[in-house]
């Protein structure tokens, strides 16, 4: 294959590789451990090593890849522990957008918020996990949203992209609950009261924790 869209002055052929990389590593195209030769992915898309390696560096940083030396990178397997991790900081980003939320959520933005929570309430009468799962990331996206920190919003991005690729094991049966907590998060933002949706954000998140499983034991 090439890649999808010539480069331009703003977007990069590494910009390029690194968003089909990215995207290949979310649908799971690339599985976990597989060996990823540098050359040949030029040679997939096209490009020279150097855009290709610019991509895998930064995907590296992301927490996607590992570098091998003289061969090219890696597929990181995640570990429990990996991903216990990574559930820590998605939960303090998560928490603190919902209390921020409470603070600064103008009306249109509590609208879409209560939007995308009727459209969980939805899927949980019908039982549709894979919709669920959507709707889920629309409704917290909606509260980093209404805190209204570009910053916050772009690390909370990363995270979830993280997340989707770890793929959590959530029970189904667990989707009734979720939803009463997301409901009961919305109703703290919009009671303004932050350290309440701080709260109730919080424990939402460490069910993950839970889902990943006990870690590894610490061997050092």
């Amino acid at each position: 294959m090439t890649l999808l869209q010539p480069a331009t002055p703003r977007v990069t052929k590494a910009d390029l590789v690194f968003e089909e990389l990215r995207r290949q590593l979310l649908a799971g195209e690339r599985k976990a451990g597989e060996v990823l030769s540098t050359y040949a992915l030029a040679e997939e898309f096209g490009v020279s090593r150097r855009p290709v390696m610019d991509a895998v560096a930064r995907l590296q940083g992301a927490g996607f890849l590992e570098i091998v030396s003289q061969v090219g990178c890696r597929v990181i397997v995640p570990s429990v522990r990996d991903m216990h991790h990574h559930i820590e900081v998605t939960t303090a980003l998560n928490s603190f957008a919902a209390k921020v939320a409470a603070e600064r959520s103008t009306p249109a933005a509590l609208d879409r918020i209560q939007a995308a929570c009727d459209e969980l309430d939805r899927h949980v009468a019908d039982g549709d996990v894979e919709a669920f799962d959507r709707a889920n990331v629309t409704f917290h996206r909606a509260i980093v949203a209404a805190a209204e920190n570009p910053r916050l919003e772009a690390l909370t991005e990363q995270a979830w992209d993280l997340a989707r690729f770890f793929r959590y094991p959530r029970p189904p049966e667990m989707l009734p609950q979720l939803q009463q907590e997301h409901r009961d998060i919305l109703a703290a933002i919009r009671a303004g009261d932050g350290e309440s949706a701080h709260g109730l954000a919080e424990l939402h998140q460490s069910h993950a924790k839970e889902w990943a499983g006990e870690p590894e034991p610490d061997t050092r």
